[in-house]
């Protein structure tokens, strides 16, 4: 029974030392994008992305017109909507650091809660 237990061990901790390297390994800057990317809000980042890109499209095309015209209302109001699209990039942008700030946490924890599972598992063997 003695053999049988060692063997039984041998596979557990290797199956554990094989969990526990994943969660050491640190996902890099365009992992971590790739993940939101995934899950049950996927559609909220594309929709996010899609009118981040639209919007500073918008910007860019007020900025050039700003350089681009005679009368000083009109650049104002160029000004304006530029100003604006950019401050809606910039809060979209914020949020997105947010959604990747939240799935960073949220792997922490859970690989607190694994490590805390597997002490306890430990402690009743």
């Amino acid at each position: 029974m003695d053999e049988l237990d060692a063997k039984i061990q041998k596979v557990l901790s290797t199956q554990d030392n094989e969990l526990y390297g994943d969660l050491n390994h640190e996902p890099s800057f365009f992992e971590l994008i790739g993940d939101t990317f995934h899950g049950r809000n996927r559609w909220l980042v594309v929709v996010a992305y899609v009118m981040m890109f639209v919007m500073f499209a918008g910007a860019l095309f007020c900025g050039w017109q700003y350089f681009h015209t005679e009368e000083t209302r009109a650049a104002m109001d160029w000004a304006l909507g530029f100003f604006l699209l950019m401050m809606f990039v910039s809060g979209m942008k914020i949020w997105y650091w947010m959604e990747l700030n939240k799935n960073a946490m949220l792997r922490e924890v859970k690989r607190v809660e694994l490590l805390i599972a597997s002490l306890h598992k430990g402690d009743e063997s």
